[in-house]
């Protein structure tokens, strides 16, 4: 039987799917700052799918059992090659570009998350 709430979690994954997706399709995103606006750019990206990668393990976990390294591990998987299709997507939006260092960035947010959610369920 499906949960309710497993359901819920799945399509807070669906739409911050959809942000990233919305986001990305945006032109230019410069805000002008000179080294800060690269600077906070790069932490969105980071921050954008840490996050992902919570949800995606809070949907894959829904019942909060403690030591789920199958969870974690898709939850990275996931998000890493979301980051990856990010990147491919950039690369078709005028005014973008596919940038594989963004994918490294992408992929901080993604480990520094694992690692919290390692830290605090073993």
């Amino acid at each position: 039987m499906i949960h309710k709430q497993s359901i819920f979690r799945w399509l807070a994954v669906a739409l911050w799917c959809g942000i990233i997706f919305y986001f990305s399709s945006i032109p230019s995103l410069r805000i002008t700052y000179g080294i800060w606006d690269l600077i906070l750019r790069k932490m969105i990206h980071a921050a954008e799918f840490g996050i992902l990668t919570f949800l995606v393990y809070k949907a894959l976990n829904p019942k909060n059992k403690p030591q789920t390294k199958k969870a974690l591990i898709w939850a990275f998987i996931f998000s890493f090659f979301y980051a990856i299709s990010d990147e491919i997507h950039q690369g078709f939006i005028e005014g973008r570009h596919a940038n594989i260092l963004d994918v490294g960035i992408d992929s901080l947010g993604i480990a520094l998350v694992g690692w919290y959610l390692v830290k605090r369920n073993y």
